[in-house]
């Protein structure tokens, strides 16, 4: 059994890795839409939004991270790893600070 484990890490990373493909593909030919993702609409006109930024951001790096450490961990373990305590906060925080900047927008406090 101990020797299937590099034999599954290399069979995952060529699944994510031709997922990654795919996903990539259909940005650039324009399949997945992403015309206004990051931007935020004003009345003086179209801004792009430091809250979607950052959390578009944050995303994207707690799961490159989690992914490199479930690999690291999954290749000498053989199994998932536990979700890292302080990944939580992280991620719990951009999400608070997005939504945050939604209610202030659409309440007036802040342009």
């Amino acid at each position: 059994m101990e020797q299937l484990h590099p034999v599954i890490g290399t069979a995952l990373v060529v699944v994510l890795v031709a997922f990654l493909l795919v996903v990539v593909v259909r940005l650039l030919d324009g399949t997945i839409a992403t015309a206004g993702m990051l931007i935020t609409q004003q009345h003086e006109g179209e801004t792009a939004g430091l809250e979607r930024q950052t959390l578009l951001f944050a995303s994207v790096a707690a799961a490159a991270g989690y992914f490199i450490y479930g690999m690291k961990i999954g290749l000498e373990t053989g199994r998932m790893p536990d979700f890292p305590e302080e990944l939580l906060p992280f991620l719990g925080g951009t999400n608070l600070a997005y939504l945050s900047g939604k209610f202030m927008k659409l309440k007036g406090i802040i342009s």
